[in-house]
C-alpha cells in the first residue's frame, strides 16, 4: 500500500519549494552587496521601519538590513530541511518524518510549542 501525504503537507512543500529560490537569492544578494540591499526598495522599507521604531543611527540601520537577511537565510534554511525531510518521507514511505516536518512548520510560521512553566521560586 502506497502512502499518500495530506494536502497540507504538499501545499507546505510547493510553498517551500516556491521561497527556497526567492529567498534564498534576496538573502544572499542583500548579504553580499556593497549597499547592504537598499537597492532593493522592499528591503529599504522594512530596514528604515524597523530603524524608526526603535531609534537606531546609521549604523542601527546597516545591522538591521543584515540582521533581516540574516533571518531570511534561516527561514529558507528551515524550508530546505523541510523539502528534504518530505522528499524522504516519499521515497521511504514512512510518516517519521512528519514529526520533523511539523516541528518546522509551527517553527517558519511562529507557532510554539507549549512548554512547562518554572516555578518562580526554583526548587524546594
Amino acid at each position: 500500500m502506497r502512502w499518500n501525504p495530506g494536502l497540507g503537507l504538499v501545499n507546505f512543500a510547493l510553498v517551500s519549494a516556491y521561497f527556497v529560490p526567492a529567498w534564498g537569492h534576496d538573502a544572499l544578494r542583500v548579504l553580499t552587496s556593497p549597499y547592504n540591499g537598499f537597492e532593493d526598495r522592499a528591503h529599504a522599507v522594512a530596514a528604515i521601519y524597523i530603524r524608526e521604531v526603535f531609534d537606531f543611527g546609521l549604523p542601527g540601520l546597516i545591522r538591521t538590513s543584515e540582521m533581516l537577511a540574516g533571518l531570511k537565510m534561516v527561514i529558507t534554511a528551515a524550508f530546505v530541511a523541510y523539502l528534504i525531510e518530505f522528499a524522504r518521507s516519499l521515497v521511504t514511505m514512512g510518516c517519521i518524518a512528519l514529526v520533523l516536518g511539523a516541528f518546522l512548520l509551527m517553527a517558519v510560521t511562529g507557532k510554539r510549542l507549549p512548554l512547562p512553566r518554572r516555578r518562580a521560586g526554583g526548587r524546594r
